[in-house]
C-alpha cells in the first residue's frame, strides 16, 4: 500500500505494524487521512478508529469495509466495490 500511494504522490508519514502504534502515530503525526488495516494486532481497526475518534474528539469519520468485512460488525462501514 505504501508504494502505491507513494507512486501516486501522497505522502506516506508513518506505517506500523500494530494498532499501538498506529494510534500513537496518529496522535503524534496528526495526518489528514488514516488507512487501517483489516488484520493489525494489539487492536482491531474498530478499535482503533475509535480511540482515534475519541482521543481527537472528532465527531466524524469515514469508513471503507471490502468484501471480507462482515457488515454486521462494521454498522457505519460502506461497502467500496470494484464497479
Amino acid at each position: 500500500m505504501n508504494k502505491l500511494l507513494v507512486l501516486e504522490r501522497h505522502d506516506v508519514v508513518a506505517s506500523c505494524d500494530n494498532g499501538i502504534h498506529g494510534l500513537n502515530s496518529v496522535l503524534t503525526m496528526r495526518p489528514d487521512v488514516a488507512i487501517l488495516d483489516i488484520g493489525i494486532p494489539e487492536m482491531n481497526r474498530h478499535q482503533l478508529a475509535q480511540k482515534i475518534r475519541d482521543e481527537l474528539g472528532l465527531r466524524k469519520s469515514m469508513a471503507v469495509r471490502n468484501a471480507q468485512c462482515d457488515y454486521r460488525s462494521c454498522p457505519n462501514c460502506f461497502f467500496a466495490s470494484e464497479h
